[in-house]
């Protein structure tokens, strides 16, 4: 099946005005928003052509170097160099970058803003690799507000002001940054909600109830459009009130959550019936687990368990994913420091865990075999 470089393929050469924008478009900005701008100067203040965007990077970067990073993420300016030699993306505008990381305050959060022929999508970056960038993220289960949520506000407020009455406005991220898109729509001044056409959530997570009851969030609701993978785990987390649409990737489980897996067929991507049932068991257990810690405890826990990794010597998911079973090791060394309760819900969910996952591979098992058998031959009388 295709992806997102085989419709680069097939749409390429075709304009904005002889196609519209759809939701394949929006999830390839989203996704070239993980590149790192931070080398183009003069792009926080004004626009460049996509193309010119794409020169500039690549005269800091080789090609074989980013395509040797080891993430996705990682290798994003890829997309941006495919999209340079396109009809459709190459002479898009993109600018007013802006890239914050704070270790203080918690906060990991990038923007870009692209101009298309006829409206203005707002990216949101998501989830880097960075430890503070996932900190942050655990974050949203008891949080109101986080400062990148904050941060993302301020940047829309600035961009539709300089938008205003001249271009129909889209916002749109993948991970937290489909999160930053909604919160964004939801509290930017009241004046503006009016100017947003859409709001593209990419398998973004969810808030606390609280911010879904609020009238800021139900004006802009019926502007979400929220996409998920059948095994979405990222976009089942915390709560949520919009219908998603439900797609199909060509890799498993927490894999599915990159952008580049997503099935395409023409311009729009392959629908799925359901989720997977390790989507849900996953989503039931961690959603069973934070109801049992009272809100004023989570950010406690969160940040003993992050202690815990940055003690270690850990600042990206990288380096924590490559040491396997060392980091593993040093981790569960600096654990024997929290305070006894929180080691007791760590281990708790742990457990939860194991035991779903028991029940799915057993329903996983009897399925096979009731299929197989399905496909017997009948024995000869």
């Amino acid at each position: 099946m295709a992806n997102i470089y085989d419709y680069l393929k097939n749409m390429g050469q075709i304009t904005f005005e002889d196609n519209p924008f759809n939701e394949i478009d929006n999830a390839i900005l989203a996704q070239t928003s993980y590149t790192y701008f931070d080398e183009i100067v003069g792009i926080e203040q004004k626009m460049f052509t996509i193309k010119q965007v794409s020169d500039i990077y690549f005269t800091f970067h080789t090609r074989e170097e980013v395509r040797r990073r080891s993430t996705d993420i990682a290798k994003a300016p890829i997309l941006l160099d495919y999209l340079a030699k396109t009809q459709r993306y190459k002479y898009l505008k993109m600018g007013f970058y802006k890239n914050v990381i704070d270790l203080e305050t918690t906060s990991q959060f990038s923007a870009i803003c692209y101009e298309l022929p006829h409206m203005i999508y707002i990216a949101f970056r998501g989830t880097d690799d960075t430890i503070v960038g996932w900190k942050e993220d655990f974050y949203f289960s008891f949080l109101e507000n986080t400062e990148s949520q904050k941060l993302s506000v301020m940047y829309t407020n600035k961009i539709i002001e300089k938008y205003i009455n001249k271009k129909d406005i889209h916002i749109g991220g993948h991970s937290k940054g489909g999160n930053l898109a909604v919160f964004a729509g939801a509290f930017c001044r009241q004046e503006y909600q009016d100017k947003i056409k859409v709001i593209w959530n990419n398998d973004g997570p969810g808030f606390c109830k609280k911010l879904l009851e609020k009238d800021s969030y139900k004006n802009i609701k019926d502007k979400i459009y929220r996409i998920i993978p059948q095994s979405s785990i990222v976009g089942l987390l915390m709560e949520y009130d919009v219908i998603p649409h439900i797609i199909k990737s060509n890799r498993i489980f927490l894999l599915q959550h990159l952008i580049n897996s997503w099935q395409i067929e023409e311009n729009i991507f392959l629908r799925a019936e359901n989720l997977t049932n390790e989507a849900l068991f996953i989503e039931k257990s961690l959603t069973t687990w934070l109801e049992k810690i009272p809100a004023n405890d989570r950010k406690r826990l969160v940040d003993s368990v992050f202690s815990c990794i940055e003690n270690s010597g850990y600042e990206t998911l990288t380096q924590l994913i490559n040491d396997g079973i060392v980091a593993f090791k040093k981790i569960k060394l600096e654990s024997k420091k929290l305070d006894s309760k929180d080691r007791d819900l760590i281990d708790e969910l742990l457990n939860m865990l194991i035991e779903d996952s028991k029940d799915i591979l057993k329903a996983r098992i009897r399925d096979r075999i009731n299929d197989v058998s399905s496909k017997l031959p009948i024995p000869y009388k």
